[in-house]
């Protein structure tokens, strides 16, 4: 079978126990410059498609701190 032809385990519900787990096994993992290089590029990339296809921020115009009270 062809990688991403499938949908494999979409929708499947992973209990709090292995997503500890994944998190443990993640923790403390630092992406190589190679690697951050990449995704700088595709987050400019992902960005600049959303501003051209019209996206506006739903905070646009919003002040950052709610006022306390």
């Amino acid at each position: 079978m062809p990688s991403g032809v499938y949908p494999g385990n979409k929708g499947h519900k992973v209990t709090q126990v292995t997503r500890d787990r994944m998190a443990a096994a993640q923790k403390g993992h630092v992406p190589s410059e190679e690697s951050r290089i990449k995704m700088g590029k595709t987050n400019q990339a992902t960005w600049r498609r959303k501003i051209a296809n019209g996206y506006v921020s739903p905070l646009k115009g919003k002040p950052r701190n709610k006022p306390n009270g």
